[in-house]
């Protein structure tokens, strides 16, 4: 099974450990979309600003009645410049599961079916993407559950792009890793892309432009004298077994020390700590820092 495959199914089980604890978070006031995300999107590929593609995670179950909501662009000063797509259906709900806006040309070169069609409008340059229901306020980005800034945007963001990322998904794609509220910090070049439909079909797309050097690498930060961080298994490296130990351990049938797979230095071996350490295993940028022990 392909690296990236095994990170998306690996990655379900990881939700799937904390879709209790996250739905009992989520008060009864959230609409059914509301805790869904951006999760990956390219602008061009191969030089062809035709071939685009926007996919969303839905967080939890339930997340499903996206009719209606609107995917928007705004140009690298800010100003909405429209909105590229109105979703015309709901899609099947389901905890960490995916679905796909994409241009025709993406659906060519991939072989991929999208979802949802749109016609090339994202901004290539540089520029913010939101997604959400905006009502009449679709020039407002705070009207929107989701934005990403990327390249040379310099106007305002919304709740959950403090500054944009540096990198322009051109060639390749920007995956996310965190939710820090930070495109600069939450999205990496990912090579190979790996966008997802809401039938769980994926696709690895390599980059037609590589990444810029230092863009896909993981950081870990391992004291002197204490063993390496994420290595539950103790062999030397950090692999999917010892995703597989950290997921285990936070559903309480395994046995990790903190020093080892608490890898978000959080106190506590979590289902965000399996799902960090696979990031790892397979080479997605994440940043590892376990307590000492």
């Amino acid at each position: 099974m392909p690296a990236a495959q095994f990170h998306r199914r690996f990655a379900r089980c990881c939700c799937a450990a904390a879709v209790f604890l996250a739905a009992s978070a989520v008060g009864p006031a959230v609409a059914n979309f509301h805790v869904a995300q951006i999760d990956e999107f390219m602008v061009a590929y191969e030089n062809n600003p035709a071939v685009q593609f926007v996919e969303i995670v839905m967080k939890i179950g339930g997340q499903g009645v996206v009719n209606g909501s609107k995917l928007a662009t705004f140009d690298s000063a800010g100003a909405f410049t429209g909105i590229a797509l109105t979703v015309s259906s709901n899609v099947t709900a389901g905890a960490d599961r995916r679905w796909l806006m994409a241009t025709p040309g993406f659906q060519s070169v991939s072989g991929l079916d999208a979802d949802f069609l749109f016609a090339s409008a994202l901004p290539v340059i540089g520029g913010m993407v939101c997604w959400g229901k905006p009502g009449a306020s679709e020039a407002n980005p705070n009207s929107y559950v989701d934005c990403v800034s990327y390249g040379n945007y310099s106007g305002p963001g919304n709740n959950h792009t403090a500054s944009p990322n540096p990198l322009t998904p051109y060639g390749y794609s920007l995956r996310r890793i965190g939710d820090s509220d930070d495109s600069s910090a939450d999205f990496v070049c990912a090579d190979p892309a790996d966008p997802e439909n809401n039938d769980f079909v994926t696709v690895d797309l390599p980059a037609s432009m590589e990444c810029p050097s230092g863009t896909t690498s993981t950081t870990t930060t391992t004291l002197v004298g204490q063993p390496l961080c994420g290595d539950g298994t103790d062999d030397g490296s950090v692999t999917a077994t010892d995703a597989l130990l950290a997921l285990s351990t936070s559903v309480g049938i395994g046995a990790c020390a903190l020093c080892r797979c608490d890898v978000d230095a959080s106190g506590g071996v979590t289902a965000s700590d399996a799902l960090r350490v696979l990031n790892a295993a397979v080479g997605v940028p994440v940043t590892l820092s376990c307590p000492a022990c």
